[in-house]
């Protein structure tokens, strides 16, 4: 069993080098062939400005259509947007909304060297002369915590001949957790990354509530 697994890990390595794209575990699926497939389309015809940004969520019961998929292009000074899940064919449409590249043209560099933190907290030990004296002091180190179920982005930036991607959960965001506070907290939430990906949602939440996203008759 144990040899089968090593074997199945570098067939799934070998898979994963071969498309140029990290992917976690179970994430390699028809949705992504069929989005990567577009994204390729797109480039053939010229466009050099291709945002890809997937929403998922880790549980155990799985949505019934997968994972969401958002692509984002410009094409000359014109912006589009197009949706993909696994149950609905999309169509694409124009957007008018510019603040979502407007915000990345103006910090791109910053967004490419940022990295989002895990969710860490503070430990105190007390510090021991002897076995059963306490010298008074305490170390301080940070312990991360982790949680099965939650859910984050897989942000992938085309622009140009550059290739950006970016990895993070929400639960890294999270200023609390039980009695755990998150010592990453500021620092996270300023990151221009994380306040673009805000905008992000901003824009979908907005282009959702209008139901511009319709069905290829």
């Amino acid at each position: 069993m144990k040899k089968l697994y090593i074997l199945f890990a570098l067939i799934l390595f070998i898979f994963e080098k071969s498309h140029g794209q990290r992917r976690q575990f179970g994430q390699i699926d028809r949705l992504d062939s069929i989005v990567n497939n577009f994204t390729v389309k797109l480039n053939n015809n010229g466009v050099s400005k291709i945002i890809y940004t997937k929403h998922y969520c880790e549980s155990m019961i799985p949505h019934k259509c997968g994972n969401v998929i958002y692509i984002f292009w410009k094409n000359a000074a014109e912006s589009y947007i197009k949706k993909f899940d696994g149950c609905i064919q999309y169509a694409e449409f124009k957007i008018t909304n510019s603040n979502f590249f407007d915000f990345y043209e103006k910090f791109k560099d910053t967004i490419k060297d940022e990295e989002v933190h895990p969710f860490q907290t503070e430990v105190k030990e007390n510090h021991k002369i002897t076995s059963n004296r306490d010298s008074g002091s305490a170390i301080i180190f940070p312990a991360t915590i982790s949680i099965y179920h939650y859910c984050g982005r897989e942000i992938i930036i085309y622009d140009q001949n550059d290739t950006i991607e970016k990895y993070f959960n929400y639960f890294e965001l999270e200023y609390k957790s039980g009695e755990d506070i998150n010592i990453n907290y500021n620092a996270n939430n300023k990151l221009k990354l994380v306040q673009w990906d805000k905008r992000t949602n901003e824009l979908i939440e907005q282009l959702e509530a209008e139901k511009k996203f319709v069905s290829v008759k």
